[in-house]
């Protein structure tokens, strides 16, 4: 089927919301009127897990990837030009070590640049999410008084049925986060990669993406 017959392909589905969050709100009040006089203890708990969420930065994500891609597309252009980088840059040990492990002949220098920045890219994507995975992660940490909110899932779990609260957090995920922010992450990074691998040759026209595919099968 062609992709474009569905637009989902593109835009995804986001359809039930409404429902999700309604769902959510049943199995607090559920959950509540369960501890009666220690409802607060829910109260304090949600409050910690929202204020977690809201620390969620969307922008700083998004940031991140294209410093880094823009990082990997200076140092390519440093190496080939046998040039030292103007300040650190992230993975530019791994770039240099893949262009002169990997031989790519082109007269266009353009093309050199974007085609050695998407290989460079795919081969350390995984890395840049541990990178990014890790620094998020301590971030929300130490924004979100995670201490505290073990203590009030212990003390609520005392009092009911802890699949409740398990359940109580699904709906959480569910229907405040939507896209995790590693997803979005990664998202960013893709479109990177995508913006390289659509650059053209000026002199045979092709694209990056034709080039990374015959000399993959090349190798």
């Amino acid at each position: 089927m062609n992709v474009f017959e569905n637009v989902e392909f593109l835009c995804g589905n986001m359809k039930g919301c409404n429902d999700l969050i309604n769902r959510f709100l049943d199995v607090a009040n559920d959950i509540k009127d369960s501890l009666g006089e220690k409802s607060k203890l829910l109260d304090e708990y949600l409050m910690v897990v929202f204020e977690a969420i809201n620390s969620i930065d969307i922008l700083s994500a998004t940031n991140m990837a294209d410093n880094l891609c823009a990082d990997v597309l200076h140092s390519c252009r440093c190496v080939l030009k046998n040039q030292p980088v103007t300040k650190q840059r992230r993975f530019y040990k791994e770039t240099k070590q893949y262009i002169e492990t990997h031989n790519f002949k082109s007269i266009n220098f353009e093309t050199k640049v974007y085609f050695y920045a998407a290989n460079v890219l795919i081969d350390n994507i995984e890395n840049m999410i541990k990178i990014f995975a890790r620094e998020n992660k301590n971030k929300i940490l130490s924004l979100s008084k995670y201490k505290n909110i073990n203590l009030k899932y212990k003390e609520i779990t005392g009092l009911i049925d802890e699949r409740k609260i398990d359940l109580l957090n699904s709906l959480l995920d569910e229907a405040f986060i939507m896209c995790p922010i590693n997803t979005i992450f990664v998202q960013a990074l893709m479109l990177k990669i995508v913006e390289f691998i659509i650059y053209q040759d000026t002199e045979s026209k092709r694209s990056i993406f034709k080039l990374i595919i015959d000399n993959k099968n090349n190798n």
